[in-house]
């Protein structure tokens, strides 16, 4: 009976975390990891020995985490992509001047803003936005880790300076912020729980490039999805 109770504060807490700023992060992931532990703990100290007895509760131990799955995958729904500020920590910073983004024009897509407002393309004027994705918390998870960089394609003009990078608008002061370019390549990681449009820019505004996650291969089909 204890365990159970510890199994229901602990999805208490992750509820009631979801509410907070960060919502559904780490913290309300530990909630529920130690919902599951519990649950489990639980179902073990029943178990009799073999047989039918045993069958009973393996099957039942199988729905009890088969709902808790269920419970995650729902509280990943809407979350937004950028619910996650990026792995590393780069100062927030305004677009650049005389881009759509900046001037508030329409985006043609309310729930992918960045789409088709920067140019269209990954790659021009001798610039490329690529990006790779993997998983960040299991294959039904919808959280995924994304490495976003910008390269140039001509030898002859490394990449210099600073690029502004353009996130969902879920990602708060983070949705647009510059990195310094290094070595030719302006790298940065962030976590994000579904697919949208980056927009960059860079040589001081000149070269806009925009990259759609959903044609970008790595990641869980529930960051797809959602």
């Amino acid at each position: 009976m204890g365990l159970l109770i510890v199994a229901g504060i602990s999805v208490v807490c992750a509820l009631l975390h979801i509410f907070q700023p960060d919502r559904f992060d780490e913290k309300t992931a530990m909630f529920l990891v130690v919902a599951v532990v519990a649950l489990v703990i639980h179902q073990i100290k029943k178990f009799k020995g073999f047989g039918i007895e045993f069958e009973k509760e393996v099957n039942q131990l199988k729905e009890d985490v088969k709902s808790v799955e269920a419970a995650v995958g729902n509280l990943e729904k809407g979350v937004g992509p950028g619910s996650k500020t990026a792995v590393t920590s780069p100062a927030a910073a305004p677009p650049a001047q005389g881009t759509i983004a900046a001037i508030g024009a329409p985006a043609a897509d309310l729930n992918d803003p960045n789409k088709g407002c920067f140019g269209g393309n990954s790659e021009a004027n001798g610039r490329k936005l690529i990006a790779t994705i993997e998983p960040d918390a299991g294959p039904k998870s919808s959280r995924c880790r994304v490495i976003i960089r910008v390269v140039s394609t001509d030898p002859a003009r490394p990449l210099t300076g600073k690029v502004n990078l353009h996130l969902h608008p879920t990602f708060g002061h983070w949705s647009s912020y510059e990195i310094e370019a290094k070595g030719g390549i302006a790298e940065d990681k962030i976590v994000s729980y579904g697919a949208f449009t980056i927009g960059a820019e860079a040589d001081y505004g000149k070269t806009r490039l925009e990259l759609d996650l959903m044609d970008v291969p790595g990641g869980t089909q529930r960051f797809y999805e959602d």
